[in-house]
């Protein structure tokens, strides 16, 4: 008899939170990091070098103490910012065509934060020991200051959060004695998002620190894609291209925030247990951000053709801040409206600059 291979496992649906509901996840998953299963955990995955970021020659009961009180204190004072499933896709599109890995600490939206998005930005299979196969989502990220390394001022700290997949977490429990009851508390009072990677970003380097193949962490040039393989690269595009569209300045701006002020009973609250108490912020496509027209190239060249042209990264410029900045440019239709479909699409994957490349500055 033919065996037929395993269906591909499928991810946990997800449900993203009512925008107002930030605040108390934001609560929740700050809470789960002072769990004694998630330290405990975290103490068997630093034990066993599964940490991207680690602290070396500290033991793993302490280092797992310092990351999770760090990672609480983090989200206390995160600012809570919402991405609507629009918003998320362009992000997603746009950081795979970002032509370097550079973050700058006036990209970052605010100092913490947490940033929840409508559909996942990332998924990979797992295939635990004595487990069938899961596919993991990445749902949301938190960022903020470290203190773990000699120059924090230079560094950000970047926390990517999965669905958490309670079923092997109590089956687990189950098989070390635990009755349904018990192992069923005990895993749901881990909270419904787990610590899944992380990346420590220097501030104005093309550098990250990730694993690579042999399980070795070290810090690499993404646009060696070898070495990035099977790692947070993406996801941090995707992070870093959403941060660059939300900037308030932009000419065009692709992204428009709505506050949710809360109320003065939930400030209180938040400023009693310690929580940052601004309002939530929704991200969004701008409402004038719309597929143009087409239209023709400058420098007097006229299009005879019509054709496709896939939303990609270009380098603007804006002489009076004297900086350079990418900014996103939406997939259009280039051509006058009368005249004859091209029959090849055009697609703008690299503008100006290799990837991994500076932006150009005065054309060199």
């Amino acid at each position: 008899m033919t065996r037929k291979p395993a269906d591909e496992p499928k991810p946990l649906e997800w449900n993203p939170p009512d925008r107002r509901e930030l605040v108390g996840v934001r609560e929740d998953i700050a809470e789960s990091t002072a769990n004694a299963l998630v330290h405990a955990n975290t103490v068997q995955n630093l034990a066993q070098g599964r940490g991207t970021v680690t602290l070396t020659g500290v033991d793993p009961e302490i280092a797992a103490s310092v990351l999770l009180v760090e990672e609480r204190r983090r989200l206390k004072s995160a600012r809570l910012w919402a991405m609507t499933e629009a918003m998320t896709q362009v992000s997603i599109a746009a950081g795979r065509k970002l032509p370097s890995w550079e973050v700058r600490p006036e990209d970052v939206p605010s100092p913490c934060g947490l940033m929840m998005f409508d559909t996942p930005i990332g998924y990979y299979r797992a295939d635990p020991p004595g487990e069938a196969s899961q596919m993991v989502s990445i749902v949301a990220v938190s960022w903020g200051p470290t203190r773990i390394v000699e120059t924090p001022a230079n560094h950000l700290w970047v926390t990517f959060w999965s669905l958490t997949h309670h079923e092997i977490g109590i089956r687990l429990l189950r098989s070390n004695g635990y009755r349904l009851r018990d192992a069923r508390r005990l895993q749901h009072s881990m909270g419904d998002f787990t610590w899944d990677n992380e990346v420590l970003l220097a501030y104005n380097e093309a550098e990250v620190s990730v694993i690579n193949s042999h399980g070795e962490t070290e810090a690499v040039d993404p646009s060696n894609k070898h070495l990035a393989a099977n790692t947070t690269i993406e996801w941090i595009q995707t992070v870093r291209a959403a941060w660059l569209m939300m900037k308030r300045d932009a000419k065009r701006p692709i992204a428009e925030v709505e506050e949710l002020p809360l109320s003065k009973t939930e400030r209180k609250q938040l400023q009693r247990r310690g929580y940052n108490d601004d309002p939530v912020r929704v991200v969004g496509l701008h409402q004038d951000r719309r597929p143009r027209a087409s239209r023709e190239r400058e420098s007097g060249y006229t299009v005879t053709v019509r054709s496709h042209v896939t939303g990609h990264v270009r380098w603007q410029p804006y002489p009076s801040k004297g900086v350079i900045e990418p900014i996103w440019i939406e997939e259009h239709v280039r051509g006058p409206k009368d005249a004859p479909w091209s029959q090849q699409k055009t697609t703008v994957t690299v503008v100006d600059r290799p990837p991994g490349g500076r932006p150009p500055v005065n054309r060199k």
